[in-house]
């Protein structure tokens, strides 16, 4: 190609008898580029001003100028200088009605008189026809070497497989991972090393869907492929896509080596599925202002798999608000948001949900830690037995408050002989009894069959001058009964013998019944408390431990017996012993609710004497005139320590991608999206262009199929892209 425009090039120069001729195509109004020239240094590619009025599409004739003015628009200084002598005289021309162009010029003599008719002539040496294919072949040849270029200083492992036979190219990299010398290598080789690293696979050779997908669309892009090896590398991920290098169908094969990320990521998927407690990591999803419109479920542990009653495949990739909607009216949402953008740690405890997954309310403790650009670590537990029981107690203490402020006592006086001699007014809105009709009654008639004992014991004990005080039914007017607590002293009279007999009887109906629900609630309650895995330790305003659950024992190694009555400072270290100290002190205080009303992190220590990171949850209650404080302990040192793994993984991986200068990206085929390292922006020389600009590329990507190694394809139509 490159004889056949020199020869073209003489031809022009000896029918014109010229010094310098420029063969370019015009590109757009009042520009071209060069595509042949006999000037030195004006080689192709080079930029050139059409002369003016000549735009695309117009096909002027053989035009001579020989005014000198306009020698400078139309060939530029440096062609100018090139010459041996001044300009003469400077023609142009079109070729075969195309945008393809040749200008001519003299130097030190006239121009030939017979100019236009002469590039005319030129019309007929199919010369436009010669200038397409050159250019046609130098674009090829350019992209080609610039793409040789490019894989040469990848650190990936790259093959660029030729499909129509030609050699293909190999990195360094490639040639280590291949088997294959590094440079161009046959066809069939190439080919032939492919499969065999494709057969020593853990896959084998067999047909997947990759492998279809590559057999059946010539076209396919391939960008997550797994490739996993018994011996190292263990793992590869594999990209293959088709190359534009011009008419040569090709196909590139890009080879990381992802052993220590899978290694990083294997530890994290054993520390996360060792919790108890549901875990889950999830991964934003944002609109092109960079919004956050969603979450997608990227990992969960199996104990979220196990709340939610569902398989892992069910699970996985999916959208955290087509799981959960409410989250959004309920505000959690926006929390997320928030912890992912600020990286600050959100702890919420016994909050309400409406469930969907579940189809109740429920509380919970909920955790969300920014954990990557993009992803946050959320988990939580399911409170809701133990802020149900903590609500029952409260509000069966509240009961007993009302009870004890509105009760309306019956006043009576009787003999010693237990005959009710008077009895006040209020026994008629208690019992139902006029006070006439029971006076002169024996106290024994008003009294449940099954308590007479009862009353036979403390008639003794009031013989014998002592006081009473005992429960037991009292007969109402409409046949039933009420529980009456009842307290009776005995009166003497001046020389200390019994006269008479006084006392109160206080409705305790419904005080019975609260006990009996506060009983069952304690129970519930003690069940919750003994079946828990979370610690609770219940401190009197002294400091002395008064209650100390299994749970207890297990976290502190210390057993009830040798817990209770004890000091909090068994357990707490200094310099927490002395703020827990003045908070014990004054439970009562400012202080002590305002601490009841959060969790605590802190330190505390085991029997062994080794320190564990907790989180402390407070509730301050009165019981009779005291006041206690219980502590709902949780040890966080399996969290810390999946978060510290997490972090340690990620700086691992970074720096081990900065020494290696190996970018890395992450490929969501849920949202079709890709997300680069800094390293990866490094190396393209992105990460420093703009601050702002955002760390995540994304592209949308389509399907695609295997392309045999070995059988060439059929050369598509239309353009490669």
């Amino acid at each position: 190609m490159t004889s056949t425009i020199r020869a073209s090039l003489d031809l022009v120069a000896t029918a014109l008898r010229c010094d310098v001729v420029v063969f370019w195509r015009i590109t757009g109004p009042g520009a071209g580029t060069v595509l042949d020239s006999t000037v030195t240094g004006l080689a192709f590619g080079a930029p050139w001003l059409p002369a003016p009025g000549d735009a695309p599409g117009t096909a002027p004739g053989g035009r001579l100028v020989v005014d000198p003015a306009l020698f400078a628009a139309l060939l530029p200084t440096a062609v100018r200088l090139d010459l041996a002598a001044p300009l003469t005289g400077v023609a142009w021309s079109c070729l075969d009605g195309t945008d393809h162009r040749v200008t001519v010029g003299w130097a030190g003599r006239p121009p030939p008189p017979d100019v236009p008719a002469l590039l005319a002539g030129l019309q007929g040496q199919r010369l436009a026809e010669t200038l397409t294919l050159l250019e046609s072949s130098r674009r090829e040849t350019g992209r080609a070497a610039r793409l040789s270029e490019l894989v040469a200083t990848l650190d990936q492992a790259v093959a660029l497989v030729s499909l129509d036979g030609t050699p293909g190219i190999v990195n360094a990299e490639g040639a280590k991972l291949l088997g294959v010398p590094a440079g161009e290598v046959p066809a069939a080789r190439l080919a032939a090393a492919l499969e065999t690293l494709r057969a020593r696979s853990l896959e084998g050779p067999g047909d997947d869907g990759y492998v279809v997908r590559l057999a059946t669309d010539p076209r396919a892009r391939i960008t997550d492929w797994r490739w996993t090896f018994p011996t190292a590398p263990t793992h590869l991920r594999v990209a293959t896509f088709p190359v534009d290098t011009g008419p040569r169908p090709t196909r590139a094969w890009v080879f990381d080596d992802v052993s220590a990320e899978r290694e990083s990521e294997d530890l994290l998927r054993a520390t996360v599925e060792g919790m108890l407690e549901p875990h889950a990591l999830i991964e934003a999803v944002r609109d092109t202002d960079g919004r956050v419109l969603d979450f997608t479920f990227l990992v969960v542990n199996q104990a979220t798999l196990d709340y939610w009653g569902m398989d892992r495949a069910s699970a996985t990739g999916t959208s955290l608000l087509g799981r959960l909607p409410g989250l959004v009216e309920a505000g959690l949402f926006d929390l997320y948001v928030e912890a992912l953008e600020t990286g600050r740690d959100l702890v919420l405890n016994d909050q309400p949900y409406e469930n969907e997954q579940l189809g109740k309310l429920a509380y919970y403790d909920i955790r969300a830690i920014r954990a990557a650009t993009d992803r946050l670590s959320l988990s939580w537990a399911d409170v809701t037995d133990r802020h149900r029981a903590l609500q029952a107690l409260e509000e069966a203490s509240e009961r007993f408050r009302l009870l004890a402020e509105n009760a309306s006592d019956i006043v009576f006086r009787g003999s010693t002989q237990g005959i009710v001699e008077w009895v006040s007014p209020s026994v008629t809105k208690t019992l139902g009894w006029v006070p006439a009709e029971l006076i002169g009654r024996r106290f024994v008639t008003l009294v449940h069959p099954g308590d007479v004992g009862t009353i036979r014991a403390a008639q003794a004990a009031l013989d014998a001058g002592l006081s009473q005080h005992f429960e037991a039914r009292l007969r109402t007017t409409e046949g039933g009964y009420r529980w009456m607590e009842t307290t009776v002293k005995v009166v003497l009279d001046d020389e200390g013998r019994p006269l008479a007999r006084i006392g109160n009887w206080r409705d305790i109906e419904a005080e019975r019944e609260a006990r009996q629900e506060a009983r069952e609630e304690h129970a519930r309650f003690d069940a919750i408390r003994a079946s828990s895995t979370d610690a609770f330790v219940t401190v009197r305003a002294s400091g002395e431990i008064v209650a100390w659950n299994p749970a207890a024992t297990t976290l502190f190694g210390y057993t009830e017996e040798e817990a209770l009555g004890r000091s909090y400072a068994l357990i707490v270290p200094e310099p927490q012993r002395t703020v827990v100290g003045r908070l014990l002190a004054d439970l009562d205080g400012e202080q002590a609710r305002g601490a009841a009303s959060r969790t605590h992190a802190l330190h505390l220590a085991r029997r062994d004497g080794s320190l564990f990171p907790a989180e402390a949850s407070v509730a301050v209650w009165a019981g009779g005139e005291d006041l206690f404080a219980t502590a709902i302990i949780r040890d966080v040192t399996a969290r810390d320590a999946a978060q510290e793994a997490l972090r340690a993984s990620k700086e691992e991986l970074a720096e081990a991608q900065r020494l290696a200068r190996a970018g890395s990206w992450a490929y969501d085929p849920v949202a079709g999206t890709y997300e680069w390292s800094d390293e990866l922006l490094r190396i393209h020389g992105l990460l420093d262009l703009d601050p702002s600009l955002p760390r995540r590329r994304s592209r949308r990507l389509g399907h695609g199929a295997w392309r045999g190694w070995s059988r060439p394809p059929r050369r598509p139509s239309g353009p490669v892209r």
